[in-house]
């Protein structure tokens, strides 16, 4: 059994996704470039979107908190787009191989709301983590959530480095930066990572159960449990 944090995939991101891909493993001489790079910034906007700015909405931050997290949300997004149409421009269809294989590996599919084959976008979670969250999962349903809210908040600031690092870290790391901008995007990631840090530790332990629970829950149904690999 392998548990995968996936989040549904748009259809136009499948559809690119799926478009790019083949046209990568096809050789073919038309540049990839435009399209390479829409992919890049829907993938972006929609991470920040599932795993950031739903997740901290359901903790009904204060308006300075929230405005500290979309800022953070809005420079990591700047910073990614930069970069994807600086860098990926430069690039020719035989170097975009390891971003192809990338996409190829984080499409799945699972049961969901558009049929048994609905499409999602994940990677493997640690069986450490995972167990990590189904333990203390549990333990808030079993009893007073509230009383799990520090053991919640290490197993989700865990969980959410790993999103960054497979969604937003890696795919940049295939794209052979130069200096300057390897040092532009790691200061974009340190600042949204910290912001998120911020905000979980700050926030979690603050919550009342209910409000705790669902945000857990919202957690909880990002994990996938062996869903088939997008062929």
């Amino acid at each position: 059994m392998t548990a995968y944090l996936a989040f549904p995939s748009p259809a136009h991101l499948r559809r690119n996704s799926e478009q790019f891909v083949a046209a990568i493993e096809s050789k073919t001489k038309d540049s990839q470039v435009n399209i390479m790079t829409s992919i890049m910034n829907d993938f972006t906007d929609e991470i920040l979107k599932v795993f950031f700015i739903d997740m901290v909405t359901l903790m009904k931050l204060s308006p300075f908190m929230e405005k500290v997290v979309l800022g953070s949300v809005g420079t990591i997004k700047k910073t990614v787009h930069s970069v994807s149409g600086t860098v990926i421009k430069k690039l020719d269809n035989p170097q975009m191989i390891p971003l192809a294989n990338y996409m190829r590996g984080v499409m799945l599919n699972a049961p969901g709301e558009s049929g048994p084959d609905s499409p999602y976008v994940g990677f493997p979670l640690k069986d450490d983590v995972h167990a990590r969250l189904v333990a203390v999962m549990a333990k808030m349903r079993a009893g007073d959530p509230k009383k799990h809210a520090l053991e919640f908040s290490s197993v989700m600031i865990e969980i959410t480095d790993l999103a960054v690092e497979h969604y937003l870290n890696m795919p940049i790391k295939l794209l052979n930066l130069g200096l300057i901008l390897r040092k532009l995007s790691e200061g974009g990631m340190s600042v949204i990572q910290g912001a998120t840090h911020m905000v979980i530790r700050k926030l979690t332990p603050d919550l009342e159960g209910p409000q705790l629970l669902i945000v857990a829950e919202y957690l909880e149904k990002m994990i996938l449990i062996d869903p088939k690999l997008h062929k």
